[in-house]
């Protein structure tokens, strides 16, 4: 119910949906428990720095306004990183001008793709496969599920099971049968393949732009850190405000009537809660750098 009421906000108020649109609203916010606030991070941003012009003016503006939600698969049972050592394949059928998306080995599904179970449509990272030659990872518009929500034949999704923050669930897995593709739906905005199954190379300045919707995923880590850290920090300093431990004067007849010290008034506590806020002031001023530079990147 919190989903669709975000979903309906974007589409029926205008001010709303032209913030979202300028990623200035914090759509996690409102969509943490389902997973799929990955739609409006790492996804879109997929979208708007890798699609060309016409997979933009399909896709951009329906995924924008959620009618359809999309997940980010990368990361493999056997790879997560390592994104060379991707095993899932997209081998071009030049026959029928289309991509075979496929899984050749277990440790070749998708695992851990955030909000992969409650999506419909999802960017896979696969091997670009041309006349046996492999060209490496590239970026892939899948459909997972048809319009009743039943997966699309050859496709297998489930969800991994409990995890330890239950803000973070829907988060699955997913195996590739012989999925076929349009040749459209490479990601197609630096590098492409021809109908007649050429490949043309992305320009040496912009082949490690697929990687783009990681960085920002990493640079969410940063802001992350300073939120958990300035949150325990300022915890810690405001108990050590109102705590009392020790006396002042120990040797008096009567401590308790010299009063107690609070433990702020430790030098060792100061050192350890102060430098603990001022790591998230780091964190914070860094996350804010990090954000605006990675936006000028995106936006060349």
């Amino acid at each position: 119910e919190r989903a669709a009421a975000a979903m309906r906000l974007i589409n029926e108020n205008a001010e709303f949906r032209q913030a979202h649109m300028a990623q200035k609203v914090p759509m996690g916010r409102f969509i943490a428990s389902t997973g799929i606030s990955i739609h409006f991070s790492m996804f879109l941003t997929f979208l708007r720095t890798q699609a060309s012009k016409e997979q933009q003016s399909k896709w951009l503006g329906l995924a924008t306004r959620g009618k359809f939600l999309g997940a980010y698969a990368q990361t493999e049972l056997g790879h997560g990183s390592n994104i060379r050592a991707l095993e899932t394949t997209a081998t071009f059928d030049r026959e029928t001008d289309e991509f075979v998306i496929h899984s050749p080995t277990l440790t070749s599904m998708k695992w851990w793709p955030t909000g992969i179970y409650a999506c419909t449509h999802a960017c896979v990272m696969a091997l670009l496969i041309i006349d046996g030659v492999n060209y490496g990872f590239h970026g892939f518009m899948v459909q997972l599920r048809d319009d009743q929500g039943n997966c699309m034949p050859g496709i297998e999704i489930g969800e991994i099971g409990p995890k330890y923050d239950p803000e973070h669930n829907y988060i699955g897995y997913c195996r590739f049968d012989q999925i076929r593709i349009p040749r459209f739906n490479m990601f197609a905005k630096n590098q492409q393949v021809t109908r007649d199954g050429v490949y043309v190379a992305a320009p040496p300045k912009l082949s490690k732009f697929k990687y783009i919707s990681m960085m920002a995923t990493r640079v969410a880590f940063v802001h992350m850190s300073a939120s958990s850290l300035g949150k325990a920090a300022t915890i810690a300093i405001r108990y050590s405000a109102v705590r009392h431990q020790g006396f002042k004067d120990t040797q008096a007849a009567d401590p308790l009537a010299s009063g107690e010290h609070r433990i702020i008034d430790y030098s060792m506590q100061q050192y350890r809660v102060f430098k603990a806020l001022a790591l998230s002031y780091m964190f914070s001023m860094n996350a804010r750098w990090i954000s605006t530079y990675l936006g000028r990147v995106q936006a060349a």
